[in-house]
């Protein structure tokens, strides 16, 4: 049995980062644990469960939006709530029962309950438009918040005082609270005339067994986190030797996996910078007790070790530098207070190469595509001159800024900031404008190019030219290297279009399928070599082709079934 322990919280809390319908998501859902479940779902013929940590009352709604709704999961809270319903139930605000006299006003958002001219509660809605949440007043302040389940029930409430959050009761079906969570200093009341939580044991056909009810060893808890490690703890007791468990490193359930899965067979994976790589020696005892640690990149590999080791040149000789060319390694000349410790990591990237080469040759515009996010000032500063300077004597070629932050204005913020640049240089304003059909030189920033979570969208044809990327510091201190970009440095091998970098990294190899430039000046003319002459184009588009065959999914899923001892 395979058991998956996602990261998904709402930054460091135990929930779920649901959210309005009309709010911009500020980052994508997607995350390892994601590929891996869809990866071994269509490839893998093993059973496996999603184990839930996290209070998640619209979880059907998020495994939906990933292409996960069959997958089959197990809820702490859902256990702790002894909430035995599995299918989404369909909920209108209309089937709330609600004081007499009340008027509904329907705004663009969301909907207003007054009372009179007084507003009693503002009901807010999901991205499929199911009701997530309606907050209730008194005298103009919040009284009230209860937190909706996609099953059709209450499923959690939180009281406030004076529009202080004083307490949350997470409910079970009938509206009776189970736990209640004071915000002051943490701690949990259990509610002694329903002490007793749900345990359902996996069959070993994988199908979840009858529900066994256990009592709550203690009638009040330090934290949130002391009640979910002890129901957590009991599902796993009573699993299997054999059994395997993949953890997403995160700072909120570390201790608890450290303390419930010791002794169990323990894959520990790397995203990003989901988890603060200074913080590595924290974790060592985990890590090293861990069967295999799965990296997205060589690069985290490295960050890893040298964190570690306590020694923070990331470009110091090390076990770790032989990742990328054996896939998978052991090191053992690591020592965390002065303990030695053995590892064994294989680097394995979350995103798959599909080899399909798009339109770019058919086209006359020449698209530019640049990363903006973690750039400095003095370096996008620098970079708008090289680009500049090229436009003057390119009249084809378009640049378009790519950014992850979808924050509100950001992209006007960009292109405002290009036009004072421009100016203070000398060149035309008027080279930038705010579309993607750019009549001169800088187009408009792209936030959502690409969806992380839509793998389809990687098989639609692209029209960017040119990847240039110039925001990675090799600084062992430094995360911003490839996160947040690999997936367009993935995209870019997948479509043959070549890139330029401050530095190499395992998806740019230079001279191959790129350049790696020493200063910002050297745009110009790396753009010049690739966009000028279509053999070193072609040449890279081959190379592309070549470097992308590390990357298929058949690729990786040999990688995967080496590190689980699986057959083909």
């Amino acid at each position: 049995m395979l058991y998956f322990i996602p990261a998904w919280y709402k930054q460091n809390m135990w929930c779920e980062n649901e959210q309005q319908w009309y709010k911009r998501r500020l980052k994508s859902e997607f995350d390892e644990t994601i590929k891996q479940i869809t990866l071994f779902h269509r490839n893998v013929d093993r059973p496996y469960r999603i184990l839930a940590l996290g209070y998640s009352p619209n979880f059907r709604h998020f495994l939906h939006r990933q292409g996960m709704y069959r997958s089959k999961y197990w809820s702490c809270f859902d256990a702790i709530a002894q909430v035995r319903r599995k299918k989404v139930a369909v909920l209108s605000y209309h089937d709330i029962k609600w004081p007499k006299g009340l008027e509904f006003v329907y705004s663009p958002f969301s909907i207003i309950a007054l009372q009179g001219d007084v507003k009693y509660a503002q009901v807010e809605f999901g991205e499929d438009g199911n009701p997530i949440s309606i907050d209730m007043f008194e005298d103009g302040k919040i009284c009230r918040r209860n937190y909706y389940d996609d099953r059709g029930f209450v499923s959690s409430t939180v009281i406030y005082e004076n529009g202080i959050e004083q307490y949350q009761d997470f409910l079970m079906e009938n509206g009776i609270w189970k736990i209640r969570e004071y915000k002051n200093d943490g701690h949990v009341v259990v509610n002694q005339t329903c002490p007793n939580y749900d345990v359902v044991p996996d069959a070993k056909n994988g199908k979840a067994g009858e529900p066994v009810e256990m009592r709550f060893t203690k009638a009040e808890y330090d934290s949130l986190e002391a009640v979910i490690e002890e129901v957590f703890a009991s599902y796993v007791n009573l699993t299997r030797q054999n059994d395997n468990f993949f953890v997403a490193m995160h700072p909120l359930h570390i201790r608890v996996a450290e303390h419930v899965l010791k002794g169990k067979r323990v894959i520990a994976t790397f995203f990003e910078n989901r988890f603060d790589f200074t913080q590595t020696s924290r974790a060592a005892d985990f890590l090293e007790h861990a069967e295999n640690i799965i990296t997205d990149s060589d690069y985290t590999t490295k960050l890893i070790m040298t964190n570690l080791s306590g020694n923070n040149d990331i470009n110091s000789d090390s076990q770790a530098g032989s990742a990328q060319e054996t896939g998978g390694i052991a090191a053992d000349k690591n020592s965390v207070n002065n303990k030695p410790v053995r590892l064994h990591i294989t680097d394995i990237p979350p995103y798959d190469t599909r080899m399909d080469f798009g339109i770019s040759s058919q086209l006359r515009v020449q698209n530019i595509l640049v990363p903006v996010d973690g750039l400095t000032e003095d370096a996008f500063d620098r970079i708008i001159k090289g680009l500049a300077d090229y436009l003057t004597i390119n009249d084809l070629a378009r640049v378009h800024f790519f950014t992850r932050d979808a924050s509100w204005g950001h992209e006007d913020a960009i292109k405002n900031d290009t036009v004072k640049l421009l100016d203070s240089m000398g060149y035309d304003s008027r080279l930038v404008t705010g579309d993607g059909e750019a009549a001169l030189g800088f187009g408009g920033s792209v936030a959502d190019a690409f969806a992380e979570n839509e793998p389809e969208d990687i098989e639609k044809p692209v029209e960017q030219r040119f990847f240039v990327d110039v925001c990675v510091k090799k600084n062992a201190n430094n995360s911003n290297f490839e996160y947040g970009q690999m997936f367009v440095y993935v995209t870019a091998i997948s479509k043959g279009v070549p890139r330029i970098s401050m530095s190499a990294d395992q998806f740019l190899i230079p001279g191959k399928n790129g350049m790696v430039i020493d200063d910002f000046s050297d745009i110009g003319r790396c753009l010049t070599y690739y966009l000028d002459s279509f053999e070193n184009w072609n040449q890279a588009l081959v190379e592309c082709y070549e470097l992308g065959q590390k990357y298929t999914t058949s690729v990786l899923l040999k990688k995967w079934r080496k590190v689980l001892n699986f057959s083909e």
